[in-house]
């Protein structure tokens, strides 16, 4: 039976026919008890034309896959997030199993032998004869795709999106002070916590000094952790120096800043009389 498996706890709540409703209230069919889930958040209805996720207008947002809906059919392995609880989707169906393997000929391996080349040859009278003339349009039509073909990775490669690429990315975004831009960067989880309004406020009152110095901004070799990426960062400021890290999430294949140091930053705000020399 398909059912939501809770990833912090491992609670199963198995989706029987019909509506599952899940929200803060104690009458729903799966609680979810914090403040930023509504009473009534979402549903989940099936089996009839499969399984149909809808959030009920809530004011956070139900998330599939880090990815903020309104209704999304479910498919094995989904991850839906209500508040800061994660669900695991599983439809039910029995895991995939390895086919046997079966020899390709029940033959001895004396009489598995390649033919003699002799017999495959083509008669004198049959051999093709190839001419410059035939053979230069097939090398220059292989030369051309071979070039454009490397053409395409060199432009893969040069736009594939990393960690330390979007760190840079919000470091300029920072120094034009661009709510938007720095916003579409911020991971959904933090959007959740955060309005657009307030991380706008906040960017404003990250010191001029500061936006002017970005540029500048020393990015370290990422670390993998459990919870995603972290790039350490370092920044100087009229001769004075912070060091910190940036968490980065994967989210449907883009990376995206869960945590930044803004704090850090205000510290070195000219007149502060903190920030020194290195790390914290």
């Amino acid at each position: 039976m398909p059912k939501l498996i809770r990833r912090d706890t491992g609670e199963e709540h198995e989706l029987a026919d019909g509506v599952t409703r899940i929200g803060r209230l104690s009458a729903s069919n799966i609680q979810v008890f914090e403040k930023q889930v509504s009473r009534s958040h979402c549903d989940i209805e099936g089996p009839a034309g499969g399984w149909l996720l809808t959030d009920h207008g809530s004011k956070l947002g139900t998330f599939v896959n880090g990815r903020r809906v309104r209704q999304h059919y479910l498919h094995a392995g989904d991850l839906v997030k209500v508040g800061s609880a994660v669900f695991t989707f599983d439809d039910g169906t029995p895991p995939h199993t390895k086919p046997d393997m079966h020899p390709l000929s029940e033959a001895p391996a004396e009489q598995l032998v390649p033919p003699d080349p002799d017999e495959l040859a083509e008669p004198e009278g049959a051999r093709r004869r190839w001419s410059v003339v035939g053979v230069l349009p097939l090398a220059v039509g292989g030369v051309v795709v071979l070039a454009v073909v490397g053409g395409l990775l060199a432009l893969a490669f040069a736009t594939r999106q990393t960690p330390r690429r979007v760190v840079r990315r919000a470091a300029e975004l920072v120094s034009r002070r661009d709510a938007e831009g720095l916003w579409r960067l911020v991971s959904a989880e933090r959007q959740q916590q955060i309005t657009l309004d307030e991380f706008r406020d906040q960017l404003r009152l990250v010191p001029e000094a500061v936006v002017a110095a970005m540029p500048g901004l020393e990015i370290g070799a990422e670390r993998r952790v459990d919870v995603g990426v972290v790039v350490p960062v370092a920044l100087e400021v009229e001769g004075r120096r912070v060091a910190d890290e940036i968490v980065l999430f994967r989210e449907d294949g883009d990376w995206k800043i869960h945590a930044v140091p803004m704090g850090r930053l205000r510290e070195l705000a000219p007149g502060t009389g903190t920030g020194g020399g290195g790390p914290p």
